[in-house]
């Protein structure tokens, strides 16, 4: 845990700049999330609340998103695709999720 907070952490910048303006939203039941932008990466970290495994959709990205690389998850990654993606969580999962400009 200290390792994916910590100083050298590819999280860490995002952990520390402020939200970001952009106008991301969810569509899924009991996800929370924050979005940060630090250069050209956009850091999008969500949670999933008690209850059911749901797939979320996110849309309101920049239409110029790529990477969707998937934080601590390696080689997962994740279709981005005119700033929407979709991505399944079950009860109590945090997702961290890294895009390029």
């Amino acid at each position: 845990m200290v390792e994916e907070i910590g100083t050298k952490s590819p999280l860490y910048a995002a952990l520390v700049a402020p939200d970001s303006k952009l106008p991301v939203k969810v569509n899924g039941e009991g996800i929370e999330f924050c979005v940060r932008e630090v250069g050209n990466d956009i850091f999008l970290l969500a949670c999933k609340r008690e209850g059911a495994t749901i797939q979320a959709r996110f849309s309101g990205l920049p239409k110029d998103a790529t990477g969707a690389e998937m934080l601590f998850e390696s080689p997962r990654r994740v279709a981005i695709n005119s700033g929407t993606f979709t991505d399944w969580f079950g009860p109590f999962e945090v997702h961290g999720y890294r895009f390029r400009r």
